[in-house]
């Protein structure tokens, strides 16, 4: 239901404003969330490409909806297992963030955090470890003590150890 309701509000977008119109294009993502949500990764995909390709060109490629789209469609890459195009897309996002926004902010430590999630689905604990606490300094820096964000980076980190310390003594070894 949720995806018709998208659609129908994209028909009346593209009968009174354009699709490179900033209400289209914010539309647009939510319809590929919930394409997502429903498990259609290929037209999913699609939108995302559609998305980040408007954004890019309307708004440039530096500018900050830009810039979190393709984070958004990294994180899809992520979640549907294409993990090398994923680390290229979130590697962009990354350093694009740190030019436009700054070293610490706090979604640098989002981007991190995606990177670290990719090594992990890698098995490179190590890797991930790195990543993760980098990202939980960046939300020590730039966030309130008690945000979300740092319990969760907390809890990654414990669970990529735990991770770590598992394949090193194999499952049956503590």
């Amino acid at each position: 239901l949720a995806k018709a309701y998208l659609a129908e509000v994209l028909q009346i977008d593209r009968r009174t404003r354009s699709e490179e119109h900033p209400y289209y294009i914010r539309h647009l993502i939510r319809l590929a969330e919930v394409t997502h949500d429903l498990g259609e990764a290929s037209e999913a995909d699609a939108l995302y490409r559609k998305v980040v390709a408007l954004n890019q060109r309307v708004l440039g490629p530096e500018h900050p909806e830009s810039i979190d789209t393709l984070s958004a469609f990294g994180t899809f890459l992520l979640e549907t297992d294409r993990l090398e195009e994923a680390q290229n897309v979130l590697t962009t996002v990354l350093e694009t963030n740190r030019r436009v926004r700054g070293p610490t902010h706090s979604y640098i430590g989002n981007d991190l955090e995606n990177l670290g999630r990719l090594a992990y689905l890698r098995g490179d604990f190590t890797g991930a470890r790195r990543y993760l606490e980098d990202a939980l300094e960046i939300y020590r820096q730039s966030l309130p003590p008690t945000h979300g964000f740092i319990a969760t980076s907390l809890t990654t980190l414990g669970r990529t150890q735990l991770a770590r310390q598992h394949r090193r003594s194999g499952p049956d070894r503590g």
